[in-house]
């Protein structure tokens, strides 16, 4: 960084960008739908000089969304959002010609008038920046192709090329097309996203096995086309030495390590013993909805070449994440379902957690990546 690195960022420095001050708090999946979640959203504590990060899933409905966001920015100064897959769930009785990227644009347009935050903004001196995104192939444990896998988590990794050990990951995706996941019948995709499908740098996106237009096409780029403006422009301010830190957040998981079998972030193939459980089908199914690689490509660009902490956080999985890879820390914070709290999957009483403070990032776990 330059002169300005470990300073705060006077008003002029940091380009066209919003700046606040305070602390930074992040939670996901929230979910008000359900009765729950939305009492549990109500007793947080108030952090009125500080920012939170919502990191997706709050509903489909756009009256939860706007009463769930009203109740968190009463509770904070600043709050950034970026959608899940609920939000752009459309209604096809009250909507028939809508679609997805329509609905996107309205949750934003919502996102506007409440003042929430969708864009990149400095809070102290860390940036915080959100990637919009999908799920695309990219961490489906039974894709092994070499694009697919080279810079993946910011390392290459290495496919489960043993042909017992691949044929058992081809068992455990059977019936994936008759898998009742709600993205396919309540995301409808319009061609502007299907024309992406075939671009250079391809990540795979179905094969025979799917049923017609079950799965999403070129959605996972068309998000990641919009973010890139963001990006370069955040990465150029930290390059000239404005802010000292950075926190990305995408709703979508950004690599394979952070599946939530991934036992071991730093092991670079996947240890069969991870997913041979109960649900392993079930795994295995979720790694073609999960995320895309291309999300962790996009957020390291950010920081790239500034050697300043890197925090992202993501959503989706309902499975906490917290640890270092090759310099950035992953970090999920779900409220998730009650069932999954229940079953002491998830955390009882989940609340928003600090990612960053004003002296620097929040410390990160103990225990050995």
């Amino acid at each position: 960084g330059g002169a300005l690195c470990g300073m705060r960022a006077s008003e002029e420095s940091a380009g066209s960008f919003y700046k606040t001050q305070g602390d930074v708090y992040c939670v996901s999946d929230i979910h008000s739908d359900h009765t729950d979640n939305f009492e549990l959203v109500k007793a947080w504590p108030e952090h009125p000089e500080d920012s939170l990060l919502v990191v997706g899933d709050i509903s489909h409905k756009p009256e939860v969304i706007e009463k769930t966001l009203r109740v968190l920015t009463a509770k904070y100064k600043e709050v950034f959002f970026v959608p899940g897959n609920h939000e752009l769930w459309v209604d096809r009785e009250r909507e028939p010609e809508s679609d997805s990227i329509q609905k996107f644009e309205q949750v934003l347009a919502l996102c506007g008038k409440l003042g929430v935050r969708t864009s990149p903004a400095l809070v102290g001196d860390c940036w915080v920046v959100p990637l919009f995104s999908f799920y695309d192939r990219s961490l489906d444990l039974t894709c092994s192709s070499p694009e697919l896998l080279t810079s993946h988590g910011g390392h290459d990794i290495v496919a489960n090329q043993d042909e017992s050990e691949a044929s058992t990951l081809g068992e455990w995706a059977q019936g994936f097309e008759r898998w009742p996941w709600v993205d396919f019948a309540r995301c409808v995709w319009p061609s502007v996203t299907k024309e992406l499908a075939s671009v250079e740098g391809e990540v795979e996106e179905g094969d025979e096995t799917f049923r017609e237009n079950q799965y999403p096409e070129g959605v996972s780029r068309y998000f990641c086309k919009l973010n890139q403006a963001s990006v370069d422009a955040v990465g150029e301010q930290l390059r000239s030495g404005v802010g000292s830190g950075v926190v990305t957040m995408s709703h979508f998981l950004p690599c394979r390590q952070t599946l939530p079998d991934w036992v071991i972030p730093s092991d670079k193939k996947l240890d069969m013993e991870w997913v041979g459980h109960g649900a392993a089908a079930v795994s295995v199914k979720f790694s073609r909805v999960a995320g895309s690689v291309l999300v962790d490509r996009q957020m390291r660009e950010v920081s790239e070449g500034t050697g300043v902490p890197h925090i992202h956080a993501f959503g989706h999985s309902h499975r906490p994440k917290n640890f270092m890879l090759n310099g950035v820390r992953y970090f999920h914070n779900p409220v998730g379902k009650k069932k999954e709290r229940d079953y002491k999957m998830l955390n009882p009483l989940p609340q928003p957690e600090l990612l960053y403070s004003s002296k620097g990032p929040s410390p990160p776990p103990h225990r050995a990546a």
